[in-house]
């Protein structure tokens, strides 16, 4: 079996570009624009997003699941997930002014659950493809790499448009330019799929968490993910409520 050309890796890999840049609006920007612009408390903004992040993380092992036990309708699953999460991101940073706080809530629900189809089935697909031993390193390098590049511009592009257009205008701007940046990837992606080889994945298999804790460093490297996990969430609140306590003037 010969080495994986870079353009393969490229082709799987892209798709983590706007996952990657989908991730800082919804967590970093949405709160201080609803906190701001729509008044809502930062206090329940931050309880609403742990909510669903908890919700979110209950229904990711059914996500997965149900795709493998659907593996030939993938395709399809990946689509429903990207307009799902290009959906969700447009509905976010375009409000429903009389029920602000439930149209915040439902637009992330939508979204998030959209980006966890997408990128349960894109991490599962990588690790169904077919390659060389010491190409599996390269495939998630390549994916992790691209990922990153997403999310330095995602760290970015939102700034710089905040300094050239009032808030509304500007995240406008930038949902207008996340929905093709998705389309192209996705396409590429599908293309991907079209010629790469891919194992069918093992179906029936009864797996308890319990089975999967099994080992320390395995409980280790769960127990140091949700420690992370949870901190940076945290950070994420408290930078947000700072910054729109300082932006309000009420200090």
């Amino acid at each position: 079996m010969r080495s994986l050309h870079i353009w393969k890796l490229v082709q799987y890999g892209l798709i983590a570009f706007p996952l990657a840049f989908a991730g800082l609006p919804i967590y970093l920007h949405a709160p201080d624009f609803y906190a701001i612009g729509m008044g809502i408390p930062i206090e329940v903004i931050g309880a609403a997003l742990l909510f669903l992040r908890l919700f979110d993380a209950l229904q990711d092992p059914f996500i997965g699941s149900l795709s493998d036990r659907f593996y030939k309708q993938r395709g399809f699953i990946i689509v429903c997930g990207a307009l799902m999460l290009a959906g969700g991101m447009w509905m976010i940073f375009h409000p429903y002014a009389a029920f602000p706080l439930f149209w915040l809530c439902l637009s992330v629900l939508i979204c998030t659950t959209g980006f966890s189809i997408v990128s349960i089935n894109v991490q599962a697909l990588g690790g169904l493809w077919q390659v060389k031993a010491e190409d599996v390193t390269r495939i998630m390098g390549a994916r992790e790499a691209i990922g990153l590049c997403g999310l330095l511009v995602a760290s970015i592009l939102p700034t710089v448009l905040l300094q050239m257009y009032e808030p509304n205008l500007a995240f406008h701007y930038l949902t207008l330019s996340f929905m093709p940046l998705l389309i192209v990837c996705s396409g590429i992606f599908f293309w991907w799929m079209k010629t790469a080889l891919l194992m069918t994945p093992i179906q029936n298999v009864a797996v308890s968490f319990k089975d999967i804790l099994r080992g320390t460093p395995t409980r280790l490297f769960f127990l140091s993910y949700l420690f992370l996990g949870s901190l940076l969430f945290v950070k994420n609140v408290r930078f947000n409520y700072l910054r729109t306590i300082l932006k309000s003037g009420n200090i």
